[in-house]
């Protein structure tokens, strides 16, 4: 996946994100999430395609929801499905897609 790409898919997550919270009176979307959406987009945008191919991807383990928390005591929270401590970690994001295409094909 190219770094195109990524912020092109991060900046779609992020409108659906910040419409979802501006139509409803107690946003769905928690709102420190979608700030930092909004600087991993900055972020992403400052550094090269190199440095975007060596940063692993935390997934959840059984819903493959990329949105983790990690709590003050070091849990890591599936916001997706609620799980705790159940991430698996991909080398790339674009392991990570391919995985889950594959995945999805098969069914």
């Amino acid at each position: 996946m190219t770094k195109k790409e990524i912020i092109k898919f991060l900046k779609e997550r992020l409108d659906i994100m910040i419409k979802a919270n501006n139509k409803a009176i107690f946003p769905p979307y928690d709102t420190g999430y979608v700030k930092y959406t909004e600087n991993k987009i900055n972020e992403i945008m400052a550094i090269d395609k190199e440095e975007i191919e060596k940063i692993p991807v935390a997934a959840c383990r059984y819903c493959n929801s990329l949105y983790i928390l990690n709590d003050e005591i070091g849990n890591d929270h599936c916001v997706g499905c609620g799980s705790v401590n159940e991430v698996k970690i991909y080398k790339t994001m674009e392991e990570y897609l391919d995985l889950n295409n594959t995945e999805e094909e098969d069914e």
